[in-house]
């Protein structure tokens, strides 16, 4: 991902949630959570706003895994341009992040710490205004 390869980044995602069993996916959820959102993350980071609004709500037990999604959407539409929409995305990400449980895991950091990252994130997106010297005068 961080090479800029797209399909092969998108790939690797893709197979590595898919071999997951379901029924293991949900019976070790705590464990498989913070993973399973790889494929919301490989979407953001080639900007693929469209795919990502296009993506199903994941399972309930994935609770960090649908604040993600949240994340996720919410990132899109204020990419897209779409600020009052990408703000309700904003909030009910906000209400997932605070219906986590204390002990819940981002890998070996709590969730709580790591989502409040993705918070300041999308409220840079759509606070974002153009840098000043784009207006600047061209002699």
């Amino acid at each position: 991902m961080m090479l800029g390869c797209n399909q092969e980044t998108q790939t690797a995602g893709h197979e590595m949630i898919r071999k997951i069993p379901p029924e293991f996916m949900q019976s070790a959820a705590p464990f498989v959570d913070p993973f399973a959102s790889i494929e919301l993350r490989v979407l953001m980071r080639f900007g693929r706003w469209d795919e990502i609004l296009a993506q199903p709500p994941p399972a309930d037990y994935l609770p960090v895994t649908v604040a993600m999604w949240r994340f996720a959407r919410g990132s899109a539409l204020a990419a897209q341009g779409k600020v009052d929409d990408a703000l309700a995305r904003a909030a009910e990400f906000r209400k997932a992040v605070a219906a986590l449980p204390k002990e819940t895991m981002l890998q070996q950091n709590p969730a709580s710490a790591g989502l409040a990252i993705a918070d300041r994130t999308l409220l840079g997106i759509y606070q974002k205004k153009p840098p000043p010297w784009t207006t600047a005068a061209v002699s």
